[in-house]
């Protein structure tokens, strides 16, 4: 079941992508960045992911890497691969070591992430 969510924002607020498939998580996070000033589209695969970003045209996307279907790595690919995606900055948050990959995603944020170090993440990509 697809939980695909937009909350509502105005128009001028910096939009922020959150793909995860721990949907709890997503609505925590959703609701910590709407108080700092971001609208936030979150979805629960990558699959919708990628219909909310080529629908939206999100100023960031947030991404896990571990989910069930296309992984984060892929999703990255795929977003980088499209032409009206290609240039969303991406930052893969996830709670498996790994080596960042500047081709796919511009910073790596190891979980779990506080509240200030993810803001001055998004802060460098969106500058």
């Amino acid at each position: 079941m697809s939980h695909a969510v937009v909350h509502s924002a105005p128009a001028h607020r910096p939009c922020v992508l959150m793909v995860d498939d721990e949907y709890e998580l997503l609505e925590t996070w959703s609701l910590l960045l709407e108080i700092q000033g971001f609208s936030v589209l979150i979805a629960p695969d990558a699959a919708e992911g990628l219909k909310l970003a080529k629908a939206n045209l999100p100023s960031v996307v947030i991404t896990d890497y571990r989910m069930p279907g296309i992984d984060g790595l892929e999703f990255c690919r795929q977003m980088k691969s499209n032409e009206s995606t290609r240039h969303f900055p991406i930052i893969m948050w996830t709670g498996t070591p790994m080596r960042a990959d500047a081709a796919l995603f511009e910073r790596l944020a190891i979980k779990p992430v506080a509240l200030k170090a993810l803001l001055e993440l998004m802060r460098d990509v969106l500058h």
